[in-house]
């Protein structure tokens, strides 16, 4: 029945009668209460002890320290989200997880190691030391960008299409002590900078622009070898055409252009030619006509000329009785001069040469 009285045991917390609410052999079913606490404390060990489990509808405000489990055995459940930081006791002093039980993923904004040693290890072996230098043990993948402002690197530096198992695209490497730099097409190497040994480009072209200094220079203190052509191009790559070295079948052809037209050409075995401009040959003064030669011509084949006019000097290897040449004018000059003027088809196109000696 309903009571109205406040039960009060007859001693506090001590053996004997009015020490208990229930006995051993009868407990009560139920204890409902509202507002109030419950201040239990045993005589012999200070503990209040439970021999069931414990449901705490509402907040529960715990002081003191806290032990959850006596054994591996037991076990923390969460059903709830954490609303403060987890702190431990004491610094550099306790792990969260171990090497046979992990925890599966971590979910962090920002990461501080705070230690010395700054070491991020992987199944036990160290991957990444982080501090002044960052040091990464092992290969490095990347599926997007990796941004630093100094990159060191024990082995190779290796870029791939789309994914780690794609095409190569470069290589950075060492062969002994020398750096090679490869570039790749269709996983064949079509460029290489060699530290040492031999440097090459066989794919596509090699465009070098800049206005003044180093930028703008191509310089090589040996060879420079092409399997296409050399060309040198006006202001920049869509600009005029000015000159072009290249191949026709195996011959070596240079053109020199103006206006984008080829006007003197150097053929390795067809016909060359000088059409723009003059050439001297022996001096650098120009004399106005479009062919200068200050020395002697010697010649094993045929000169075909329109017409010679030489001033004091000598004629050699000219033959004694010449056929088709008719006797021509001979005839005085002032002082020592002797000039004689033959018309003849002797030299392959009819000719007039004027010999001044």
């Amino acid at each position: 029945m309903p009571t109205a009285i406040n039960l009060v045991p007859n001693n506090t917390g001590s053996a004997g009668v009015g020490s208990t609410l229930g006995t051993e052999a009868k407990k009560w079913d139920n204890i409902f209460a509202g507002t109030g606490s419950i201040d239990a404390i045993s005589s012999s060990n200070g503990t209040t002890d439970i021999f069931a489990d414990l449901l705490v509808r509402g907040d529960a405000d715990i002081r003191g320290n806290l032990t959850f489990g006596n054994s591996t055995s037991d076990s923390i459940t969460f059903g709830a989200e954490v609303s403060s930081s987890i702190i431990p006791d004491a610094n550099d002093s306790y792990d969260l997880g171990n090497y046979v039980k992990a925890w599966s993923k971590v979910y962090t904004d920002d990461l501080y190691l705070t230690g010395s040693s700054g070491a991020i290890y992987q199944a036990g072996t160290k991957r990444l030391t982080l501090g002044a230098t960052n040091t990464f043990v092992g290969n490095i993948s990347a599926s997007g960008g990796i941004s630093a402002s100094q990159l060191t690197t024990y082995d190779d530096i290796t870029l791939k299409y789309n994914a780690d198992g794609g095409d190569t695209l470069v290589r950075i490497y060492d062969s002994s002590d020398d750096g090679i730099i490869d570039v790749y097409q269709n996983n064949s190497i079509t460029a290489r900078i060699h530290g040492y040994g031999e440097s090459f480009i066989r794919g596509g072209g090699l465009v070098v622009s800049g206005s003044t200094g180093y930028g703008s220079n191509i310089t090589a203190s040996g060879k420079i070898d092409s399997w296409d052509e050399f060309r040198l191009i006006d202001t920049n790559e869509s600009g005029d055409t000015l000159a072009r070295i290249y191949a026709s079948s195996d011959d070596g052809i240079i053109d020199v252009y103006q206006n984008n037209s080829v006007k003197n050409r150097i053929h390795g075995y067809g016909q060359s030619y000088f059409t723009g401009g003059s050439a001297s040959f022996g001096t650098t003064n120009d004399s106005g006509k479009q062919l200068t030669v200050a020395g002697d011509i010697s010649a094993s084949g045929n000169l075909n000329v329109q017409q010679i006019t030489a001033s004091i000097g000598t004629f050699s290897n000219l033959p004694s009785s010449p056929v088709g040449i008719p006797t021509g004018s001979l005839y005085t000059l002032s002082g020592s001069q002797l000039g004689m003027e033959i018309s003849s088809s002797f030299l392959g196109n009819p000719a007039k040469i004027i010999l001044i000696k």
